[in-house]
């Protein structure tokens, strides 16, 4: 696993104060986050939960829009309040030559971030998950299988982000919590950038 994956995992640099987003994305974002901050909190122990037969729901969520928009900082800052790392999933990372060992990556990488508890974000979503009926090799559309089964599987925050949101596999759409859009700032949010991330000194 480490050798197929060297540096997929950090620690959260930001939270999700520091992230600028339209009104409309950011309300629906909270929204969907609001199980797994439930679940981080105290108030999961006093629920029961770890005893009952439903489990820890998993959190699936796709971040669409165009490059440099803010997908992956915003999935870098859900896994700071959450107490969670984040495991980046890249394709260069993933994709092998080798027959079935793309998909025994895929199943061996979820099954350690299952295991602590942690963040999961795959980028560029495009690269595994196409429709299958557009599938020109019989590996293409195992490989969305094994992923969509390990989306269904995980007890915790799977991210995707992707530039191509049309050419996904319709399977995925049901186990989406949320679709949410990255679009260019505004000219108020553009301030707001500068605002909070700009050091006071320069």
């Amino acid at each position: 696993l480490d050798e197929a994956v060297p540096d997929h995992i950090s620690e959260p640099r930001l939270s999700l104060d520091g992230v600028v987003l339209p009104r409309a994305s950011r309300t629906r974002l909270t929204e969907a986050l609001a199980i797994p901050a439930a679940l981080a909190s105290l108030a999961a122990a006093d629920w029961g939960l770890e005893g009952s037969l439903l489990g820890t729901p998993g959190i699936a969520l796709l971040f669409y829009g165009s490059p440099g928009t803010g997908k992956t900082l915003c999935a870098e800052a859900i896994a700071g309040p959450l107490g969670r790392s984040l495991w980046r999933l890249r394709t260069e990372q993933l994709l092998s030559k080798f027959v079935g060992e793309t998909e025994k990556r895929l199943a061996d990488v979820f099954a350690a971030a299952r295991r602590k508890g942690d963040v999961v974000l795959v980028d560029e979503a495009d690269s595994f998950l196409t429709t299958r009926e557009s599938a020109v090799r019989v590996w293409e559309a195992t490989m969305t299988n094994v992923l969509l089964q390990e989306i269904e599987r995980f007890r915790g925050v799977v991210i995707l982000t992707t530039n191509r949101d049309a050419v996904l596999d319709p399977a995925l759409e049901r186990r989406l919590i949320a679709r949410i859009s990255f679009q260019l700032p505004s000219a108020e949010e553009r301030r707001l950038l500068w605002e909070r991330h700009i050091p006071s000194r320069v």
